[in-house]
């Protein structure tokens, strides 16, 4: 039990100086069922606590959510596990690849949350969100047999995907900007927010080179996601969700797939 949605601006130190984020922060405890009720106060001072310690500046975002959780623990005495949670929109810097210049600094959708029990190690979960394009492959090749084209100068509908994906590692925390530029590589082109007009038709012709249906984007977001994670922590917990916003369909197709990082491996 806890208080849900406490927002709060913090700074994190960074190579290129301090970065504020606005942070939508869970902080939770366990709650032993003799007891009616926690001191719930002590869940908004373990923030100050932690925001205190770490000099108002703290040196990552992974320092200050386990430092809140520690003071969680240190205020409840009779609670063995806390939880912390926190949500934001972070900026990754994310490359077209093959494609000099085709770059940006683009805003992605964030959730880290950290349990820690008491004289046990922390598990960490990084859930991030990025946007991109897919053009889908099928009809390229109706379209290509029916006008005697190539499939990739062929017409064929596209459309904006949303890629979502988790790493849970216990003991360490598996790096924002990682997973958004692995999980930014899945689709057919990723989205940028700035493009003139020859970026924008390098991008389209990329895209089309790069033809992919949801499932492969799923499949290459699990991959990279387990080569990310496999080299330190071989099971270590890999989600991916494809949310494809069909341009010729009224509805989406979804994809989801979940799996320990060392069963997927050999399948990439």
């Amino acid at each position: 039990m806890g208080f849900r949605g406490l927002r709060r601006r913090v700074t994190i130190a960074s190579p290129l100086g301090p970065i504020h984020l606005d942070l939508t922060i869970d902080a939770l405890i366990d709650l032993e069922p003799t007891r009616r009720g926690a001191h719930l106060s002590r869940n908004v001072e373990a923030l100050a606590d932690a925001a205190l310690s770490a000099g108002g500046t703290a040196p990552s975002l992974e320092s200050l959510l386990d430092g809140i959780a520690r003071a969680l623990l240190e205020r409840h005495p009779y609670a063995t596990r806390a939880w912390v949670r926190a949500a934001m929109v972070y900026h990754v810097e994310v490359e077209v690849p093959g494609e000099p210049g085709l770059r940006g600094v683009e805003p992605v959708d964030v959730e880290v949350s950290v349990s820690r029990s008491r004289g046990g190690a922390s598990e960490w979960r990084v859930q991030v969100a990025v946007a991109g394009m897919s053009v889908c492959p099928s009809a390229a090749s109706t379209v290509s047999e029916m006008l005697g084209t190539p499939r990739e100068a062929s017409p064929s509908h596209a459309q904006r995907v949303i890629v979502r994906g988790a790493v849970t590692t216990r003991g360490r925390m598996v790096r924002i900007e990682h997973i958004a530029r692995a999980l930014a590589s899945a689709p057919s082109a990723p989205a940028l927010t700035l493009l003139k007009r020859e970026q924008e038709a390098r991008l389209v012709l990329h895209a089309f080179r790069n033809q992919k249906l949801a499932e492969d984007i799923a499949r290459d977001a699990l991959c990279a996601l387990a080569r990310l994670a496999g080299g330190c922590c071989p099971e270590a917990l890999v989600e991916v969700e494809v949310d494809s916003m069909e341009s010729i369909h009224p509805h989406n197709v979804y994809v989801r797939r979940a799996d320990r990082a060392s069963g997927i491996l050999p399948l990439c």
